[in-house]
């Protein structure tokens, strides 16, 4: 009746194609199987063995990846394992268990339950929410089950079978005796149907299901019917020796050890045997009835073998094979293909067969070969049998027959792939029982062949069995007739993909770049580290080919590649792995852009896509060196009190372009990096580009420090631009106020040393330079020439004993410009000539001068404080100088206490003499100055800039930011 059903569902537990990449859930090391491609990958790389990816498994197909890194995909047409609702996978296993209501196979693609006796169904089949049934009309007797077969006595010597399969079940009448089959009831079989699917009888005699909507759901191949007859002569090859008897004998031994009452060689419910007779069974649907009407002839027939078998099998078959014979006559072959010429029906036979191939799209071939195993042969010996790929995919119902010219084979065919010889004959005609053979085809067709199907992305892949060969010859030659098992065969495939396209990464900021590391990057160097991350869906050893091109196109100029020395990376399972080449020397040239990306080959030579273009420009060019200006430190000025904070502009102006002398020019810097000394660390602040400019524009950007010390402060400046490079520095010099109670005291107390240590505002014994705060910056003076620390006026004191004797501070102490004093102990070991004391460098001359003048007094000399209206020795001085009527003129080898004071408010500079701890009183004399300027050099103690050395002692010396009163300087001279 219903020789077979095809459900059109999907595949239950088909999974993405291969190369994405799921989730991967921890897997034992060196397990046979992953959870998804990425785990197998790493476990077949670590341990060296295939590993299968479970998240590609299906009912018929398995995907392993291999240690090499290429996969291995196996595909039979039948389902092999069914896939639970709980996500396990088992294989399947036919075999009947009690359950509740009834019996099931313990793993089928199926979901059928056959009735435990009753009025329950004799099946009911459900499947994606749709259920079909099939019952007896009158309560069943309870089975007798063996195996994957129930077994009901509904009439004296009439059995109904019922047996489980891959993919459903068949049933079937088994009437044993001619009796029985004179029973109306035989003769004619009346089976209810139910649940939600509509039965339809189709033009072949087949049925089709189909659901409310109409679509069609599953399909049946026409019934057949046959007797049991066995022809030993047609079974098999008999060798000369080999009696009908021992023939026989072997025969019953192959059928005794069978598992299944399907022996392939003798007639049982599933499929006619060797020489028995066949005929056609018609099928009818009226309502909720099927009626199965047995052929009156084959029933009746005097010559018929008993038991004879009525079949109306009912099967989903999600797997895809078919037939064809030379007779166009149905026959009921459900689990060998026969191949060849059979003698018991006189006709020839070819069997097709489906795979699902989906998996394979956009793959590349590596090998192939198609796997089945050999069931009988007529033959003793090998003989030949060969595959083609028709022309075509089959077209009829799984199991079914397709027309003889459908799919024609042989010289008609697509493709002839390949030929196999072998024999299996199991008809005890060899005097032996031959077991199976494993049936390869492996020739080197296959591979283009199917590569072809892949890359034209075909889902079906179908290929057919043929005793003939490619010019139609030995179709009929009886030693070629072959039976092969359905379900053990399959097309294994290794193939591989294509490596991943690179992703290109940031170039090195510390070698070649800077602020613009990815495309469109710009480069320092013409020899940048190009570096890509690399991959394989399947990992291994992988080669990466670079090119730097003059544009983003396949045509355009080839600058460099590195074609003869690939780079090479290893990656570990699925990870990705790194490949890196640089540049050679003199192939990019500065100020100038290019174009660069990178492929991957694999081991096999695959080669990937490229990765995108990327734009790298080289500039090679430093920066030019900067300007800074600040209003409230100007450079080499007195500025701003300490604890002000000032605004400091830097720019960078870009340089002249001679290819282009008339074009806008723009600075590429993009940072000033900066730092001031003895303050804060690096300070890198973004630039901006000047607006408004016509011919030039400049970067430009301003930043605010606060000098928390007093004092010359030098700030650092360099400008950086996008690719790194990084422009000459610039010191920008600035002196920071003091406060207004500033003072600097150098006791010259030292024993030994260059070094004069400046106490001022450090010192809480100071009575006139007390601390003040953390914003005084000692200002050391360094000893050079003839000066030395000697017995002083208050402990040491510095002596000077030749020309060139100086203590100079590292730069200016005192803003000349505004009011201040200095003061010192002195006893000069001679008079005969100028001498100065203290002073403060200008350029050219001395900011101002404590000193002896010898002219003074009449010539008499006189203790002075001398300054200049301009910074020139040409300019006559002003000077006020005491005259020695209260503490004497000077003299040698006696101590004095001299100062001089500035006063800007009044516009007037004074002189100070003590003659000792008794007089601190002093002679004073003043006089005015009204042209102050700046004098930036260091403080000088012992000449003056124009020379005036000083010879004898001098001992703690003072400088102020403001006039002393008389006051202040008596309590110096007290000390």
């Amino acid at each position: 009746m219903l020789a077979a059903l095809l459900l059109l569902f999907p595949i239950v537990g088909a999974s993405l194609a291969l190369g994405g990449r799921t989730a991967s859930a921890a897997t034992p090391a060196c397990s046979t199987e992953a959870a998804d491609v990425g785990a197998a990958v790493a476990i077949a790389t670590a341990c060296g063995r295939a590993v299968e990816s479970t998240a590609d498994r299906t009912e018929q197909s398995q995907t392993f990846v291999n240690p090499d890194g290429t996969a291995t995909f196996k595909v039979s047409s039948v389902p092999q394992r069914v896939h639970r609702s709980d996500g396990s996978w088992v294989a399947v296993d036919t075999t009947l268990h009690a359950v509740a209501g009834g019996w099931q196979p313990v793993a089928s693609a199926a979901d059928v339950t056959f009735s435990d006796g009753g009025t329950t169904p004799l099946v009911t089949w459900r499947e994606h929410g749709h259920m079909f049934t099939v019952s007896w009309p009158s309560p069943l007797p309870a089975p007798t089950v063996s195996g994957d077969t129930a077994v009901y006595a509904v009439f004296p010597d009439v059995d109904l079978t019922v047996t489980a399969s891959r993919t459903g079940y068949s049933h079937a009448l088994v009437v044993k005796t001619a009796a029985a089959a004179a029973n109306p009831a035989v003769q004619q079989a009346h089976y209810l149907l139910g649940g939600d699917l509509q039965v339809q009888a189709n033009a072949d005699g087949g049925l089709s299901l189909r659901d409310g909507s109409g679509a069609e759901v599953a399909t049946s191949h026409a019934p057949a019917m046959w007797d049991s007859t066995f022809d030993p002569a047609a079974a098999g090859e008999v060798l000369p020796g080999v009696t009908p008897a021992q023939a026989a004998s072997a025969s019953t031994t192959i059928e005794s050890e069978e598992t299944s009452v399907d022996d392939g060689l003798t007639s049982s419910p599933i499929e006619p045997g060797i020489g028995a007779v066949t005929a056609p069974v018609e099928v009818a649907v009226n309502g909720n009835e099927m009626i199965v009407t047995a052929n009156p002839v084959l029933l009746s027939d005097p010559d018929a073998t008993f038991p004879i078998f009525i079949d109306p099998p009912l099967n989903n078959l999600r797997s895809k094979w078919a037939y064809a014979d030379s007779g166009d006559v149905n026959n009921n072959n459900d689990s060998r293909m026969w191949v060849g010429h059979n003698e018991a029906d006189g006709r020839n036979y070819r069997s097709y067969f489906e795979f699902d191939v989906s998996a394979l799209r956009g793959k590349t071939i590596i090998s192939a070969e198609v796997d089945a195993v050999l069931d009988h042969s007529y033959s003793c010996d090998d003989t030949w049998v060969h595959l083609y790929r028709p022309g075509g995919n089959i077209t009829v119902a799984s199991g079914g027959r397709m027309a003889w010219s459908t799919r024609p084979l042989g010289s008609l065919a697509a493709a002839h792939l390949d030929a196999w010889e072998g024999h299996a004959n199991e008809a005890g005609g060899c005097g032996t029982i031959q077991p199976d053979m494993p049936a390869i085809f492996d020739s080197v067709l296959i591979k283009p062949d199917l590569q072809a199907a892949a890359t034209a992305n075909w889902t079906i892949y179908t290929l057919g069995l043929c005793a003939c060969n490619e010019t139609d010859q030995y179709e009929s030659t009886q030693d070629r007739w072959k039976k092969f098992y359905n379900d053990k065969t399959y097309l294994v495939v290794t193939y591989d993909l294509k490596p991943n396209a690179p992703t290109a990464q940031p170039l090195s900021t510390t070698t070649d770049c800077y602020k613009a590391c990815t495309s469109p990057a710009v480069v320092r160097t013409t020899q940048p580290t190009l570096t890509t991350t690399v991959s394989d869906p399947y990992g291994g050893q992988l080669r990466t080919l670079f090119e730097v091109r003059a544009a983003a196109s396949d045509t355009a100029t080839l600058v460099t590649d590195n074609s003869t020395a690939l780079v090479t990376t290893t990656t570990s399972g699925s990870a990705t792995g790194t490949a890196s080449w640089q540049v050679p020397t003199g192939k990019l040239v500065n100020k100038t852009t290019y174009y660069w990306r990178a492929r991957t080959y694999d081991e096999n030579n695959l080669t990937g896509d490229w990765s995108a273009w990327q734009t790298l420009s080289v500039d090679a060019t430093a920066p030019q060196t900067p300007t800074a200006e600040s209003s409230q430190y100007p450079e080499k000025q007195w500025g701003s009190v300490v604890g002000t904070a000032g605004q400091f502009t830097f720019s960078e102006l870009p340089p002249y372009d001679k290819l282009n002398p008339n074009a806008v020019r723009f600075s590429d810097v993009v940072e000033f990096t900066w730092w001031v000394d003895g303050q804060g660390g690096t300070t890198t602040t973004a630039a901006t580009m000047q607006t408004g400019c016509e011919t030039t524009c400049s970067a430009l950007a301003t930043v605010s420090f606060n000098p928390a010390t007093d004092m010359v402060k030098t700030m650092h400046v360099k400008a950086l631009d996008a690719a790194g490079n990084v422009g000459p520095t610039i010191d920008y010099q600035f002196w920071v106020s003091p406060l207004a109670n500033r003072c600097w005291h150098w006791k010259l107390n030292e024993a030994s040393g260059t070094t004069a240590t400046d106490s001022g505002n450090t010192d809480s014994t100071d009575p006139v330079c007390a601390p003040i705060g953390t914003s005084v910056t000692p200002m050391p003076g360094t000893l050079a020439g003839n000066v030395a620390f000697s017995t002083g006026y208050l402990g040491n004191a510095a002596i000077f004993t030749g020309t060139g004797g100086q203590i100079t501070t590292g730069s200016a102490v005192v803003d000349t410009t505004k009011s201040f004093s200095v003061a010192a102990w002195v006893n000069p070991s001679s008079l005969a000539a100028d001498a100065t004391i203290i002073s403060q460098d200008g350029v050219n001359a001395s900011g101002f001068q404590l000193n002896f003048d010898k002219q003074a007094n009449s010539g008499a000399g006189g203790w002075c404080f001398t300054v200049r209206p301009s910074d020139s020795t040409t300019v006559t001085p002003v000077a006020t100088c005491a005259d020695g009527q209260t503490v004497g003129l000077p003299a040698t080898g006696t101590w004095v206490h001299v100062a001089g004071i500035y006063d800007a408010t009044t516009g007037a500079i004074t002189v100070h003499v003590s003659g000792g701890s008794e007089s601190c009183a002093g002679e004073t004399n003043s006089t005015t100055f009204t042209t102050p300027w700046s004098a930036t050099g260091s403080l000088a103690i012992g000449r003056a800039e124009t020379g005036e050395a000083w010879l004898g002692g001098i001992d703690a010396v003072h400088a102020y930011t403001r006039a002393l009163s008389t006051t202040d300087i008596c309590k110096l001279a007290l000390q």
